[in-house]
């Protein structure tokens, strides 16, 4: 009911030469350029398009919002397991200690057969990404029993540097 009393408002202001949309033209008080607006006649029954266009407009500001909230991207490249390190240690030999700590194939990037996710999801868990998180705390914990200490930021896989032995 609020849009048609706004569309007929809207309406009426254009036919007295009034200018309707300076700048901002969505009703919820988006912002846009006056030039976007300038290429609609938003007046004369233009509304589907108005609404398109503050939708689109609102859908783009908020997705750079949503990207924001997920955070800096893993630029260092190296996996969980590289981020273990002991003094003299070798990266063979960390490859053997992952693989005791239950890593598959000892390898860096930390995966695990399907039927130890399965074994290790609780019911509770929406997915398999839980189970496989408990999986890699519990090598992690294993690691640091052997004596490895964790180098850089464990959760989000940053500031690995050259101890980390991973090409």
């Amino acid at each position: 009911m609020f849009f048609l009393r706004r569309a007929r408002y809207l309406r009426q202001r254009h036919h007295r030469g009034g200018h309707s949309f300076g700048g901002t033209f969505c009703g919820s008080g988006t912002v846009v350029s006056g030039g976007v607006a300038s290429h609609f006649n938003f007046s004369e029954g233009g509304e589907m398009m108005r609404r398109i266009v503050c939708t689109a407009a609102a859908a783009l500001l908020l997705s750079g919002c949503l990207l924001e909230s997920v955070g800096p991207l893993n630029n260092s490249g190296r996996p969980y397991g590289a981020h273990w390190f002991k003094e003299g240690m070798t990266r063979e030999a960390r490859r053997a200690d992952l693989a005791a700590c239950g890593a598959l194939n000892g390898e860096e990037k930390i995966r695990f057969h399907p039927e130890q996710i399965s074994a290790a999801k609780k019911p509770s868990d929406p997915n398999e990404i839980a189970a496989y998180v408990r999986l890699r705390d519990q090598v992690g914990l294993c690691m640091q029993g052997k004596g490895y200490i964790p180098i850089g930021d464990i959760k989000f896989l940053n500031d690995c540097d050259e101890r980390c032995m991973y090409p």
